[in-house]
């Protein structure tokens, strides 16, 4: 069974000898990031590294990337399969757990872009933290392992039960409520310790970090927590630290292997019945975007809306709004985008607690708005925009193809400007700018959000085939160049007229130029597909 599968990936890959040129880049680019701390080690600035709070941050990521796997797992079920999943794996003589294990090739292109996005932010760690190139690989490679063993248990409670959205939303409360008794036994454990939480508090966030990391409760989070014991093993060189957590990880897998092994599992119907859907967003996973669209769509429930208006390429606009109000009473809150404005927030926080004092707005606001536009690059990598232009009926509407684009990324407005109001927050705060100047950021974004859907557009219509993880990779690269095109004009003006808001118009303005230019290739682009159709 497994050779077979082998085989038909293997040929595949062979198809498109490119894939492996860029991958090579994007190895190549994401060891020498991990290595940046080595390098840096000889330098007279070399930022000092205290071992406690490495391990305290190590265990932290894990829990994330636990509680991130669980609760995607369990929330999709078996939606993952494609239709040549279907029609190979499910009508051949392959067991039912076999072919649940496969959707793992999916969950590796998942953890191969969120390990990839991190390592590329190993210069920024080092400077907070002091990490050594041996932390990141230990972060990277128990990440990979969490997040395995994280997908293993979650895929087989999505598949044990597929038609019961009750059970296994009690599953995501119930880790829910794990990680809510762990932090508050943890917080109480050092309001004792310290006497009060005013006092506790007043060490820092890398104080904080220091003493989770030598506190018990880094090593006790199921998975997560057992891994980081054996990172701690290694740099406590504790063999009993070592010994605990090696075990403990091998009896997990003992443990999953019972548990598949004594279990029936009767999910096909279910799989089929959403393989078509899959097919639908199977171009917008390609560019990159991991709306949990198939499971939005499950729920979706066909009110008395009519199309009262729209005609030609304003239809576009008027469906997918339509779709947008059916598929959530917020239609322009964006699930994937809320979760990933949090993880923007995390990052401002430890950026404001660990990078010290002297440094300024200027600093906080460009850093934020660097992390803030590249995971943009997954969450506005193009939704329905991209999904309409893989459609047949798009060509059939007798207008210009700039009409038609012009009207799909006109139904992202309110989701984008949603989202830009975050932002915006969240640079207001975290970086204590003026509120004219948030109101800049938040013109910004707008601009930057749509640069991310055009750039998304044009690259995978350029770039076809190469696969989930080398999109990623190549838009990341494109909208990276864009913001240092961006930054240098901007970094000009601030110097002459050293005004913030001024940099973040200018960065505005040079985006609207962009946009522009990618406006008149993407018009062209799509006239192209459209005439080869």
């Amino acid at each position: 069974m497994l050779s077979a599968y082998l085989y038909r990936t293997r040929k595949s890959l062979l198809k498109r000898p490119l894939k492996f040129v860029l991958l090579l880049l994007a190895l190549a680019m994401s060891v020498f990031m991990i290595f940046f701390p080595t390098l840096m080690a000889g330098e007279e600035d070399a930022v000092v590294r205290n071992p406690n709070v490495v391990l305290g941050g190590v265990s932290l990521v894990l829990i994330v990337m636990f509680n991130f796997m669980f609760f995607s797992g369990v929330k999709s079920g078996v939606i993952g399969f494609s239709q040549s999943d279907v029609n190979f794996h499910m009508a051949g003589p392959f067991s039912p757990k076999f072919n649940l294990i496969i959707l793992v090739e999916g969950i590796i292109a998942t953890c191969a872009i969120l390990l990839w996005v991190l390592s590329c932010q190993v210069a920024v760690l080092y400077q907070l933290f002091g990490v050594s190139s041996a932390d990141v690989i230990a972060i990277l490679c128990g990440s990979a392992l969490t997040m395995i063993i994280g997908f293993l248990i979650s895929s087989f409670i999505g598949a044990k039960f597929a038609e019961d959205e009750k059970k296994k939303r009690n599953f995501l409360i119930g880790l829910a409520v794990v990680d809510i008794l762990y932090v508050g036994a943890f917080v109480l454990t050092c309001m004792n310790k310290y006497g009060s939480f005013d006092t506790f508090k007043a060490l820092g966030f890398k104080g904080i970090m220091a003493e989770f990391g030598t506190s018990v409760f880094s090593q006790v989070y199921p998975v997560a927590g057992w891994i980081s014991l054996i990172y701690a093993g290694i740099v406590k060189n504790s063999l009993v630290y070592l010994i605990v957590g090696i075990a403990l990880i091998v009896l997990t897998f003992v443990a999953i292997y019972l548990l598949y092994s004594k279990s029936e599992l009767d999910y096909y119907e279910t799989a089929i019945a959403y393989a078509q859907k899959v097919a639908d967003i199977k171009e917008a996973r390609k560019a990159g975007v991991d709306t949990d669209t198939a499971n939005i769509n499950r729920k979706i429930k066909v009110g008395k809306e009519s199309l009262k208006t729209g005609w030609g390429a304003n239809a576009f606009a008027t469906m997918h709004f339509l779709q947008n109000a059916r598929a959530s009473k917020l239609f322009f809150v964006n699930s994937l985008g809320l979760m990933y404005r949090l993880i923007c927030a995390v990052y401002m926080f430890i950026m404001s607690r660990s990078a010290g004092e002297d440094m300024g707005p200027m600093y906080y606001t460009v850093m934020g708005l660097t992390m803030i536009t590249l995971l943009n690059v997954v969450v506005y990598g193009g939704g329905k925009t991209v999904l309409e232009f893989n459609k047949p009926y798009i060509f059939m509407v007798p207008e210009s193809a700039s009409s038609k684009l012009f009207y799909c990324l006109l139904a992202d407005l309110p989701e984008i400007i949603f989202d830009s109001v975050l932002c915006a927050a969240i640079i207001w705060y975290f970086a204590k700018v003026k509120i004219f100047i948030a109101v800049g950021v938040f013109v910004m974004m707008i601009v930057f959000d749509y640069l991310c859907e055009l750039v998304a557009l044009i690259e995978l219509r350029i770039c076809r085939g190469l696969g989930r993880f080398l999109l990623m990779f190549v838009r990341y690269v494109l909208v990276y160049a864009i913001l240092l095109i961006a930054i240098i004009p901007a970094a000009i003006v601030y110097n002459i007229v050293g005004s913030l808001m001024a940099f973040v118009l200018t960065m505005a303005g040079c985006g609207v130029i962009i946009i522009a230019v990618l406006l008149l290739a993407s018009a062209n682009i799509i006239d192209r597909v459209e005439f080869n159709s």
